[in-house]
């Protein structure tokens, strides 16, 4: 599983991040779930602090992507997540 949190197009993050995803596709038979802000949707949280954070309950996965990336970061067996630096 990777996720890119940029929301630039021409992002230098972005573009390093793709091009670890297809080294390790091309190197090895794996399937890579490859998740940024423009092909996933997720909402700010509306579920109180001790539900979300203490209990794993987001009642927002059901109206967002926050659901499927949830599952797919659990069945995932390495989690590379990139984040811009300003």
């Amino acid at each position: 599983f990777i996720y890119a949190g940029v929301r630039n197009h021409n992002s230098k993050t972005l573009e390093y991040t793709k091009r670890l995803s297809s080294i390790i596709s091309s190197r090895n038979n794996v399937d890579i779930s490859f998740r940024t802000p423009f092909n996933s949707e997720l909402e700010i949280s509306n579920s109180d602090s001790e539900e979300l954070f203490k209990k794993g309950i987001d009642r927002q996965s059901n109206a967002d992507d926050g659901g499927v990336i949830k599952k797919e970061l659990l069945e995932s067996d390495i989690i590379i997540i990139s984040s811009p630096v300003y």
